[in-house]
């Protein structure tokens, strides 16, 4: 009986609780991996749930900024009128991405993350060179070939799906707070130019962040 009411005295004093996860906040530079490619801005904010003691799920909203100069390589001997000779693009694009993040090892200081997601532009400028015909003043009749600038920041993609891959490393500090340093890699299969169905390239990226991760909170006492 004396066991059976501390049972029951015990129980009113139980406490129950869940894993909240981590969520963090990441920023950084990165450039695309092909052409002449220039060093760009990256920022990132996730939230992820804890499935288990390794997995983690959730999602991301990143800002991305893209800057290169696309170079065909035409031979002189073959150039054709409207072929492109080169284009240069500068676009910016917010990503939004599920993720799914994987702890590495007992005390989980690597991390190992998937994404996958659609980034909306947000804008951007863009130049492209053909070679053409072009008038030769004051005489109107007579011609010359050479190579013709336009703006062409409307052939941008609107949308423009990502496949991420990144691995982390997490730095404890004080409390639930851990730095975060990141390498990620987004393989982009869409064409930068909506007229040029070649001009893809993937992008690489390194940041630093701030991460709050929680600990196994299921306890009862």
């Amino acid at each position: 009986m004396k066991r059976f009411i501390l049972i029951l005295f015990l129980a009113f004093f139980t406490i129950d609780s869940f894993s909240q996860g981590m969520y963090g906040f990441e920023g950084g530079f990165g450039k695309t991996m092909s052409y002449t490619s220039h060093l760009t801005p990256e920022l990132e904010g996730y939230i992820l749930t804890k499935i288990n003691r390794h997995l983690y799920v959730g999602g991301s909203l990143g800002y991305e900024r893209f800057s290169f100069l696309y170079n065909s390589n035409i031979l002189p001997a073959v150039v054709a009128y409207g072929d492109v000779i080169n284009i240069r693009h500068k676009s910016s694009y917010l990503f939004f991405s599920p993720k799914i993040d994987l702890g590495i090892g007992y005390r989980k200081y690597l991390h190992l993350n998937l994404s996958f997601g659609a980034g909306l532009y947000m804008g951007g400028s863009q130049w492209t060179n053909k070679y053409q015909q072009i008038f030769t003043l004051p005489a109107t009749t007579v011609f010359r070939s050479d190579t013709g600038g336009s703006y062409t920041s409307y052939n941008a993609p609107t949308l423009i799906f990502r496949y991420g891959i990144g691995l982390s490393e997490r730095i404890p500090t004080y409390g639930y707070w851990n730095i975060i340093l990141s390498q990620d890699f987004g393989y982009m299969p869409k064409s930068f130019d909506k007229t040029v169905p070649n001009l893809v390239t993937n992008y690489f990226c390194f940041s630093v962040g701030l991460m709050h991760k929680y600990h196994q909170v299921l306890v009862e006492y």
